[in-house]
């Protein structure tokens, strides 16, 4: 049985988490900065090379773990230049973010947390949608509210990567295939690791290296198990 950790004191766990991440399974990377309120605590995931962040408040409940906030800070130029960059890097991040929601669980034995969002904050998820149990929307003192709840016990987790690895391999795949029409998608896998500043995402297509002799390797298919 694992030990329960008040969230505050999760804080240099959840951080050196995140810079243990496999970067060889994922697009981009990441930090995050935490911060101490008088309910639970802040957490800060921040995408470097796109410069997104999403914004989770948590707080201690008896019976769960509470998410009172899933609040995105994005740059819209990218969506402009390549949706197909810019929906990658949004679903990477959103997942990457659930899974420090299943590590803060996991260290409360927390079998389940309960999200009340906004509307704005709630459509973030939807990537996601088929691994909650349940979605409802309430008036509460603060408004309209969405509620999800999200299953976290081991087999829960096993089953939120299961859809995980599907999701990225078809992000992988699009990916592959958008990358001869799109020259930002290019340069990004050409180079990987680059943050994507405006002297990146100004470069001019007729600078990119020849497209045949530089298309990645076409990702694996995802399997049924």
């Amino acid at each position: 049985m694992n030990i329960f950790y008040p969230l505050h004191s999760l804080r240099p766990h959840l951080k050196a988490r995140v810079n243990e991440w496999d970067l060889q399974d994922l697009l981009f990377s990441y930090s995050l900065t935490t911060a101490k309120t008088q309910s639970g605590i802040t957490l800060c995931l921040h995408q470097r090379e796109t410069n997104f962040s999403v914004f989770m408040d948590m707080e201690e409940q008896r019976h769960c773990l509470r998410i009172n906030r899933f609040a995105m800070t994005e740059d819209a130029r990218l969506e402009q230049l390549s949706d197909g960059l810019f929906d990658a890097a949004i679903i990477e991040l959103v997942l990457q973010a659930l899974n420090l929601v299943f590590l803060c669980a996991d260290c409360q034995e927390q079998h389940e947390a309960i999200f009340s969002l906004t509307d704005e904050e709630a459509h973030h998820l939807n990537v996601i949608k088929s691994c909650f149990e349940e979605i409802s929307s309430h008036t509460t003192v603060e408004g309209k509210r969405t509620f999800l709840t999200l299953l976290t016990s081991s087999c829960n987790y096993d089953v939120f990567t299961q859809h995980t690895h599907i999701l990225t391999t078809k992000i992988r795949q699009e990916l592959w295939k958008r990358q001869r029409i799109d020259p930002l998608i290019r340069q990004y896998l050409q180079n990987p690791r680059q943050p994507l500043t405006p002297a990146f995402i100004e470069l001019k297509e007729q600078n990119v290296p020849d497209i045949m002799g530089n298309v990645i390797a076409f990702p694996k298919f995802v399997t049924n198990r």
